[in-house]
């Protein structure tokens, strides 16, 4: 984590985590912590230096990560979104549908 540090300030380090922890408060989820933060940028910057997307990692390589963590699939989901800014997407328990069309808050009909 030293070398992190390097790339990025912890003055930068720390905004982006207020502005996480302003969203997940708004949405009354747990703030997150700066090991937590930190895990998921370098999740995402090892996934770029593989030439891929963290969505695309195959399933033992993200529990993998999220093992040696200590980041569980659905807390990631919900930090991630905040730092977007968007909604946390669905867990695959909780998407009805067929998800080769995609993912779906609602049952579709014919499936």
């Amino acid at each position: 984590m030293n070398v992190f540090d390097v790339f990025f300030p912890t003055s930068l380090l720390g905004k982006l985590r207020s502005y996480v922890n302003r969203v997940l408060s708004a949405r009354k989820e747990k703030p997150t912590t700066v090991m937590e933060f930190k895990g998921i940028i370098v999740n995402h910057v090892l996934a770029a230096s593989y030439g891929t997307t963290v969505s695309v990692m195959t399933y033992t390589e993200s529990e993998e990560f999220y093992y040696q963590t200590g980041i569980l699939g659905k807390r990631y989901a919900e930090i991630w979104a905040a730092l977007r800014g968007t909604k946390k997407r669905p867990q695959r328990a909780e998407v009805y549908g067929n998800s080769e069309k995609g993912w779906f808050n609602k049952p579709v009909v014919g499936n």
